[in-house]
């Protein structure tokens, strides 16, 4: 029944599809349809209502923008997927050309490896040969050392007979010219081995005796009488200068004696106008000491210039201006220092640490300086530390320093004025200069009292330092002669560097002077009476430094220095005690010798600690 039902439904559907042929069939057919109804009761089907075009259209484009979505999110899946394949493809090519880097190294470190392992095996062949050969070695050092002593003994006979042969020559002919080396004996001559050089220190010796002697790492040669190094050029041992007229010379006593005649002269020289260098300006009432200064570089400069024409104006070094303005700085507070301490105990003082501070730089080495290691460091240590404890004995040494006579005149004149009532006062003040022109307000200021405690303790401690930078006043010389590869041509004798030397030391003192006359607001003090004696003190000073480079020229600075630093103390010492009294009391004057005592014993103990061994 079912199933005759919905075979009806079926034909009933098709019959609305089919097309109707004109009304009447339409007609015909409802009224049969109508009639087989009523006829037949068939059960009532629900009718299902008719979409629209727009309605299965829109349904078609919901399904296809489903499809569409679904299309997209399939292909974004495919691209991320084919974007992980690309870094995976990226990471493998990168994988693989490590590994390829790395098979090259391996091979390359095979290959090193095999040459090291082939050089190894090479050099372990050579010191095998090596140790065969060095078997008898002791045997052979045994036989050499006994051969040199033979030599030496031979030598030292022959040399003797020759001393004898001159010494009873002398005593029947007068002086013995000198015709042989000083080191062979044997005769000059103008072959290759036997030309007669002459070195710095002015000892004369052959071609083959000089040659013996050069140090191949420095290029340099150390002379074996007075061990003076002498820095050679490119020509080595025939750049030194040839000595033909060594036959008319006396015997190398004689010119010995006659060089270290010069030598302690000069040192002498430098001495005494190291020492007495601030007397001219003593007497008089400095103040600050910067116009005082800046005359005594204006001399400085006329002596430095006389040297320059003497040595042919050889050329001039701007790094040696570098050490005098080391100096000029140093010295700028000398006058107040020696207002505070006197004359003596300044320069002892500043002296002290200019010796430190010169053995430092030498010692180790400093500023560019070649290092010079002494024979014997136990007596280099020993003196330094006398040194330091004569500087520590100077400072308990009391001196009264004596006030020039302006300075007495100011000082009455402020002590008058402070008993003065305050009218008087006012009425001075407003006064602009007095009847002779040189007495302002300025003198109603008390002055300081220059030997309190706390002003010789400054004086002191500012002593110390003005002595460090005097120290390092030959510092670019040095640098310049000893560092032969950096400066090329440039001359080895110190009087070459003066001029350029005492032309650092004017600049550095008219900056001074200029910096402080601003500061004044253009009201420096500097008295007419001033001129001459600022000028005589920079003339001592030029004098003696231009001895100290002579006398490094003629002597070791192994002896001059010692001299030249601890001397100068001496002189003053003289001056104070003997001139302007400034030293009083059995317990100053002992102090004072003790201080010098033991200041001069370490100078000497560390210029003898570099030649001799203990």
């Amino acid at each position: 029944m079912a199933l005759r039902r919905s075979k009806r439904i079926a034909q009933i559907e098709k019959e609305k599809k089919k097309p109707v042929a004109t009304v009447v069939t339409r007609s015909i057919v409802t009224r049969s349809a109508t009639a087989a109804a009523v006829s037949s009761p068939i059960p009532r089907i629900p009718q299902v209502p008719k979409k629209s075009e727009n309605e299965v259209l829109k349904e078609k484009l919901k399904r296809m923008q489903k499809t569409l979505s679904s299309t997209r999110a399939r292909l974004l899946a495919e691209q991320r997927s084919g974007e992980v394949l690309q870094h995976r493809l990226a990471m493998t090519e990168i994988d693989n050309q490590r590994v390829t880097e790395l098979d090259q190294e391996v091979k390359n470190l095979m290959d090193r490896t095999t040459v090291l392992a082939e050089t190894q095996q090479k050099t372990i062949g050579e010191l095998q040969l090596q140790i065969e050969e060095c078997k008898d070695h002791d045997k052979f050092e045994e036989a050499m050392n006994k051969e040199r002593q033979i030599g030496k003994k031979y030598r030292d006979d022959y040399l003797e007979e020759c001393r004898k042969y001159t010494n009873n020559w002398e005593e029947r002919n007068g002086p013995f010219p000198w015709r042989v080396c000083e080191i062979c004996a044997f005769k000059f001559g103008e072959e290759a081995g036997r030309v007669p050089r002459v070195l710095r220190c002015g000892h004369t010796v052959c071609t083959d005796c000089a040659g013996n002697f050069i140090n191949q790492n420095t290029n340099s040669l150390r002379c074996p009488f007075d061990r003076q190094f002498m820095q050679l050029g490119i020509n080595g041992v025939n750049g030194i200068p040839k000595n033909f007229s060594a036959i008319e010379v006396r015997s190398s006593l004689e010119a010995v004696r006659k060089m270290s005649a010069i030598g302690y002269t000069a040192c002498a020289v430098s001495s005494v106008f190291f020492g007495s260098m601030f007397v001219p300006v003593k007497s008089y009432d400095t103040r600050d000491g910067i116009f005082a200064q800046w005359m005594m570089s204006i001399a400085i400069l006329l002596v430095g210039f006389v040297v320059f024409a003497y040595t042919g104006f050889i050329g001039f070094y701007p790094l040696a201006m570098l050490g005098g303005a080391s100096w000029c700085i140093g010295n700028a507070t000398a006058i107040p220092i020696i207002q505070r301490l006197g004359l003596a105990v300044s320069i002892l003082i500043w002296n002290t640490s200019n010796c430190l501070t010169g053995w430092a730089g030498g010692r180790f080495g400093l500023f560019g300086m070649k290092p010079q290691v002494p024979a014997s460091p136990y007596l280099n240590y020993l003196g330094l530390i006398f040194v330091i404890i004569g500087g520590s004995i100077f400072a308990q040494v009391k001196s009264e320093p004596v006030s020039s006579a302006s300075s007495k005149k100011s000082n009455r004149a402020s002590f008058d004025m402070e008993n003065l009532n305050s009218e008087e006062k006012k009425a001075l003040n407003t006064t602009e200069s007095s009847d002779d022109g040189g007495l302002d307000t300025e003198i109603i200021k008390p002055k300081k009292d220059l030997n309190s405690g706390s002003q010789r303790l400054m004086a002191f401690i500012t002593a110390l330092i003005a002595g460090v930078f005097y120290g390092m006043t030959f510092v670019p010389v040095i640098r310049m002669i000893d560092n032969e590869d950096l400066y090329v041509g440039y001359p080895k004798d110190g009087l070459s560097y003066v001029f350029s030397h005492y032309f650092g030391i004017f600049i550095t003192s008219t900056i001074i002077f200029v910096i402080y006359s601003i500061f004044r607001r253009n009201q420096p003090y500097a008295p007419p009476n001033l001129f001459l004696p600022g000028m005589a003190a920079g003339c001592f000073w030029a004098i003696a430094q231009t001895s100290f480079f002579v006398a490094n020229q003629h002597l070791s600075s192994a002896v001059t220095f010692p001299i030249i630093s601890q001397m100068p103390g001496c002189v003053a010492a003289a001056w104070s005690i003997f001139y302007y009294r400034e030293i009083h009391g059995k317990r100053n004057f002992l102090l004072l010798g003790a201080a010098m005592s033991i200041t001069i014993t370490g100078a000497v103990l560390v210029g003898i600690s570099k030649e001799f061994k203990f």
